[in-house]
Order: structure tokens, then sequence, then C-alpha cells
């Protein structure tokens, strides 16, 4: 299999008028993708490049309805083994009380 080496994709950008952009394609496409890869690189990338990553977040928020960021959140805790039970159940009253 031949390696391809590709640059980071930024999260923020500046548009010519300096306006602050989200990378919508990487933050809608990341959290999906990342779920699908072995444990040790989804811990990485969840932790690293989404989760705890200021911009991200942001992005996440600018980009995403709320009902889209909770989706995300329960994907990645359904493919994860080692979540919390207390997570899970915080989530699951969270959607409760939205109504769900």
């Amino acid at each position: 299999m031949e390696k391809r080496d590709t640059c980071d994709q930024p999260t923020v950008f500046f548009d010519k008028q300096g306006n602050k952009r989200f990378n919508v394609r990487k933050i809608t496409e990341l959290p999906r993708f990342a779920v699908n890869l072995t444990f040790a690189l989804r811990a990485q990338i969840i932790s690293e490049i989404i989760y705890f990553d200021y911009e991200f977040i942001a992005g996440m928020f600018a980009c995403l309805s709320f009902q889209e960021i909770i989706e995300v959140a329960q994907l990645a805790l359904k493919v994860d083994p080692f979540a919390s039970v207390h997570i899970k159940k915080d989530l699951g009253e969270l959607m409760i009380d939205l109504g769900n």
C-alpha cells in the first residue's frame, strides 16, 4: 500500500476580507471518520483534535445543529468500550430534557 503524504487541514481560516471561517468539511466528517479507526488512533484523534480543541468545538457549535453535536457524541460513546456509564447516563438525561 502506498503511503500518501497529506498536510493537515486547518479547522479555521480567514477569507480575503479577514472574516473567520470554519472548515465545515473537517468539522462534519472527522468525528464520523474517527470512530471507524482502531481504539488507539480513535482515542488520540477524539481527545487531541476534536473534543479538547477549542477551535474545533467552536466550529461544531457554529456549523452543526445541537442535535447533530449530540449525535456525534453518542456515536463516539457507542463505539468506545471504555466510555463512562455516568457519561452515557448524563447524555440520556440531556436527551430526555430536550424531549427526545
